[in-house]
């Protein structure tokens, strides 16, 4: 089954301004809680995404419009309940159009869609409908608009009180006077006739309720109650132990007619309803990116606070006195730094090169209306004699948010990561470019909150019953600077984590003096590494794009994830909690039901029944007011159910190119940020290299196994992989990499990259070494060169420019993408 995304963006800010949610279920009928203002849509098989939308706009429109008490009346004045459907329908479909117009076309298309597939049971009955009473053409022609639709001269008087109509008692009237219109003018009832009570019986006495509406819905198409006592508190779904549900049994009445069309959309609607499998419906956990957000003040006084009474500084580790370790320090920065900003303002000097280029292409020459008093003379010759304007254009301005995967796994490549961060940075600063930048962390933790913790309330995320779960560690964004800071505060901060960086990771620098030094200066646990927050990170970007373009107003916004690996998927959500002494309760989870790309084993069920059911499974997953996305099964190609452990290769999730569901579901959140914000989004993705710096196919395989649908389509294409393939070029006899693996890896050693377009629903997804393969190259030219001619000093002048540039991988992609 193809979920249908309930509901469409203009369908959504209906439901938000009015303060009501839908959802889909595996329901027979649609239902409206009162309380929780929440409507139920059943799945539909083979229906469109119209049809959906018709049926959120008519639920809205008796949510709305519609009171419990047209019921109450309805069954005191024994007026036939179809009658009641019919006119209400056009009551409230016509007020929910007018403030909605944008509803219309749903409405016209998805009614359209219902006739053909006979819905109404008029498939057999000729164009004009005249073999049916008054209350069905009426119905078929206040639907469909069919011109086709015959109406007698006496019965066009229902168009003048339709006119006429605007309040539900207004509904009751008019339906109370075309039914009793029907029994005294046979030839205005034709086969519109009540079915007998056998006849209800032998169809499985059909539940009443126009589009399968219920009684708990203030909705006049919702059942009657067994007793006469059930009226408003029934109304209240949460009041009723089968709530959402309708009765069997219309009411009494002593007329003889009812709409057949009515009854027959009711029972269509409700054998057309999928029961089999789990919709699940569920939304992302709230959260205020006050309490995400650590900034930086906040950091460094924490950071400070751990070297009052030199306890920052370990003497056990090394010989050297405190104010050696400083000046050690503060010589390894200066150095670093005056090394680099000499390249970046190589790359400074370009950016304004193309920047100008680009202008001038875009520049324009228009005339101006005033005589060229230069050129008069040539009036003979010439004709243009006016003064011109030559027109420049703004370019979009531009700017950039940076997550740092700060992980265990970051070890080895944490330090020449921040050389590059800083490198970006220093361009981004000289060139005005908007920017912040952060360490996503589970590590961060200053309080008595334990980092690990199922209680209800212990991080920044809400855990209420219906929220997706993250893990239970604490989640923060570690600021490490933004470009709002001074260059004096700017210098402190990129000191400190370039400093940070080499005390958490000093056992992998290659200077015994700077081992020393560093190994000294303890670090506060806070500040450690820990695990790979990236789907947190993917979350709350959501939110941090609007809040970036909301502060700095850029035209652009280049959102840029660097990371090794990946993190933990979403597979939970808050079922319920479990009540303890303490103030907080337990959170009891549970899985959602398409959590694995194959179906889960139950040894009571079938296969065909196990596939079946995982097959017709869905997640449906809110994001704030106006975003969701579903979770569906993964699939094997052509639509099939998996059967047991098959290759993901072969699987992918609805139109994703994923089956993993954190690929998948790191793609759904990226498509929101881009939908939402226009933002390119970057990835920068680490990949374990030798010592030499070289990255081995092995490596890229394990890196690229959930790109496979992605990168096949892409090197079909490329004729570099092609023409080596056909050569045999790209052989590997090692048996965990081969033929893409072993391009890509040769690619990234030459080019010291390797992008695969739109993974991870990113703009590019780069692969670049890590560890030596990233470290910068800032060596001077050899001594060897004095002496040599011009031509050799060229050269290696051109040579050392273009390995600095080259190994500055960050700047460069940015750059590239800016201009």
């Amino acid at each position: 089954m193809k979920p249908v995304g309930l509901p469409k963006k203009l369908v959504a800010k209906l439901l938000a301004t009015e303060n009501i949610d839908v959802v889909s279920e595996k329901i027979p009928t649609a239902y409206f809680d009162l309380k929780s203002r929440k409507i139920g849509i059943p799945i539909w098989e083979n229906v469109s995404q119209d049809v959906y939308d018709l049926m959120v706009g008519h639920e809205v429109g008796h949510a709305l419009y519609t009171p419990i008490e047209v019921l109450e009346k309805a069954r005191e004045r024994k007026i036939p309940k179809s009658f009641v459907n019919v006119i209400e329908d056009i009551r409230i479909e016509k007020m929910i159009q007018n403030k909605y117009p944008g509803l219309i076309s749903n409405f016209r298309k998805g009614y359209k869609e219902l006739v053909k597939g006979d819905f109404f049971g008029i498939a057999k009955k000729s164009k004009p409908l005249l073999e049916l009473g008054l209350v069905d053409r009426l119905n078929i022609y206040a639907k469909t608009k069919d011109e086709n639709i015959i109406f007698l001269d006496d019965e066009k008087w229902i168009f003048d009180d339709l006119e006429k109509m605007t309040t539900w008692l207004d509904v009751l009237n008019l339906a109370e006077k075309l039914a009793k219109y029907m029994e005294d003018n046979l030839e205005s009832q034709g086969e519109s006739v009540k079915m007998s009570d056998d006849l209800m019986d032998s169809e499985e006495s059909e539940e009443s309720g126009d589009s399968g509406d219920s009684e708990d819905s203030e909705d006049s198409d919702s059942e009657d109650s067994d007793s006469e006592d059930s009226d408003s508190e029934d109304s209240d779904s949460e009041d009723s132990e089968d709530s959402g549900k309708t009765d069997d049994d219309d009411w009494e009445t002593d007329y003889t007619s009812e709409s057949i069309t009515d009854k027959n959309l009711q029972k269509k609607l409700k054998q057309s309803a999928d029961t089999t499998g789990t919709y699940l419906n569920v939304k992302m956990p709230d959260y205020d990116l006050k309490d995400i957000i650590v900034n930086y003040k906040e950091l460094s006084e924490f950071d400070d606070s751990n070297s009052s009474n030199n306890s920052r500084y370990n003497t056990s580790r090394s010989p050297l006195t405190i104010e050696k370790v400083n000046s050690v320090i503060d010589a390894d920065f200066k150095t670093f730094k005056n090394s680099s900003i000499k390249t970046v303002n190589l790359f400074v000097k370009e950016f304004e090169m193309k920047k100008s280029a680009d202008n001038y292409s875009r520049a324009t020459v228009s005339k101006s209306g005033s005589l060229n008093l230069k050129v008069l003379h040539k009036y003979k010759f010439e004709d243009d004699l006016f003064k011109k304007v030559t027109n420049i254009p703004d370019g979009k301005s531009h700017g950039f948010i940076f997550y740092l995967d700060w992980s265990a796994s970051m070890d080895d490549n944490l330090i020449p990561t921040m050389k590059q961060l800083l490198n970006l940075v220093w361009f981004a600063k000289k060139t005005n470019i908007p920017f912040e930048v952060y360490a996503f962390s589970d590590q961060y933790c200053t309080d008595d909150k334990p980092r690990l913790n199922r209680e209800r309330g212990n991080n920044a995320f809400s855990s209420e019953i219906g929220d997706m779960r993250f893990t239970d560690r604490q989640f923060k964004l570690l600021e490490l600077c933004n470009s709002k800071m001074n260059n004096s505060k700017l210098n402190e901060a990129l000191k400190r984590f370039y400093t940070l960086c080499k005390r958490v990771c000093w056992f992998t620098l290659d200077s015994e003096s700077e081992q020393y030094a560093y190994s000294m200066m303890e670090v506060p646990s806070a500040l450690r590494l820990g695990g790979t927050p990236l789907l947190q990170t993917a979350y709350v970007n959501v939110e941090m794009t609007k809040r970036f373009i909301k502060t700095y107003g850029v035209d652009k916004l280049n959102v840029c994830y660097l990371t090794d690996g990946l993190g933990g998927h979403m597979t939970h959500y808050v079922k319920g909690y479990e009540k303890r002494p303490s103030d907080n309760d337990l959170i009891i989870s549970e899985n959602i039901p398409t959590r694995y790309d194959y179906p889960d084993y139950n040894r009571k069920e079938s296969e065909e029944t196990r596939n079946n059911r995982y097959n017709k499974s869905n997640t449906h997953v809110k994001v704030g007011k106006y975003n969701h996305f579903d979770i569906p099964p993964a699939m094997e190609e052509g639509g099939n159910s998996p059967i047991g452990y098959s290759s993901q290769q072969d699987r992918t999730r609805g139109k994703s190119s994923y089956a993993d569901l954190f690929h998948y579901e790191f793609e759904q959140l990226s498509k929101i940020a881009k939908q939402n914000t226009n933002c390119n989004i970057l990835g920068f993705h680490l990949i374990s290299t030798l010592k030499s710096g070289k990255v081995k196919p092995q490596e890229v395989a394990y890196v690229v196994r959930h790109h496979h649908t992605l990168l096949a389509k892409q090197l079909k294409k490329d004729k570099h992989f092609n023409d080596g393939l056909a050569s045999d070029k790209w052989r590997n006899n090692n048996s965990s990499g081969g033929n893409k693996e072993d391009y890509i890896s040769k690619t990234i050693n030459k080019e010291g990259v390797f992008n695969i377009p739109n993974a991870l629903g990113m703009d590019d997804y780069f692969l670049i070494p890590g560890g030596k393969g990233i470290e910068l190259d800032d060596t001077e030219l050899s001594p060897d060169l004095v002496g040599a001619n011009k031509k050799q000093l060229t050269k290696a002048f051109g040579k050392n420019r273009n390995d600095k540039v080259k190994k500055r991988v960050l700047c460069g992609k940015f750059m590239d993408r800016i201009c």
